[in-house]
């Protein structure tokens, strides 16, 4: 059992394509009417990979051209994240240091306590901010299931992703459920609010 953009398979053996994304509560689903705050959403853990540096920028080039955007971040911290250099750790200095106190008005972060990961959030809650959000975006270039992703799109968001992304992320983005940007110097171009009305044509979910 595996998603298909997360291995290499010889001698074509049966596969059986599921991952524990498609395992994912109920309550993770899109709220009809739901009134949307949020214009931009990201939940990730707080790793290199996931390109937060390259996010804040563009997110920067958002704010010069339209002072309104409202972003939202949801961060996993790490029990480890301290010692090591695997782990974006300046990401509360870069935020003072890039955005304005005005504009910091319109950009929440939520990060866990590292004690905690992800475990002080529940489901519900998190269906509730993804609900409350416009699009979804990750700017990892390389990414197994990417659970967060399949979140995103069950509660009804667009996805915002690199367009030669890797790995088990791609496994259900097109183009009728997603924007993608070529190089992360463009990326706030993909992001603008004029981007994203899509008409949301998903090809699956699986759940418990």
């Amino acid at each position: 059992m595996t998603s298909p953009g997360t291995a290499t398979f010889i001698d074509n053996p049966r596969i059986i394509p599921f991952n524990s994304a498609h395992f994912t509560p109920r309550v993770m689903r899109k709220e009809l009417n739901a009134e949307k705050y949020w214009d931009i959403i990201c939940v990730a853990h707080n790793a290199n990979k996931k390109k937060y540096p390259e996010l804040l920028r563009s997110i920067r080039k958002l704010y010069d051209m339209d002072s309104n955007v409202k972003v939202l971040f949801v961060i996993a911290s790490n029990k480890s994240e301290s010692e090591s250099n695997k782990y974006y750790n300046d990401i509360f200095n870069d935020y003072f240091k890039l955005f304005s106190a005005k504009e910091r008005e319109f950009f929440t972060i939520i990060k866990t306590d590292p004690e905690t990961g992800f475990q002080g959030f529940s489901y519900t809650f998190l269906s509730y901010l993804y609900n409350r959000s416009k699009i979804f975006t990750i700017f990892s270039q390389m990414e197994g299931e990417c659970r967060v992703v399949k979140e995103a799109q069950l509660c009804g968001l667009p996805v915002v992703v690199k367009s030669d992304v890797q790995g088990g992320i791609r496994d259900y983005l097109n183009a009728d459920n997603s924007l993608f940007f070529d190089d992360y110097e463009n990326a706030h171009l993909t992001l603008k609010k004029d981007q994203y009305n899509l008409p949301l044509v998903f090809q699956y979910f699986f759940l418990i």
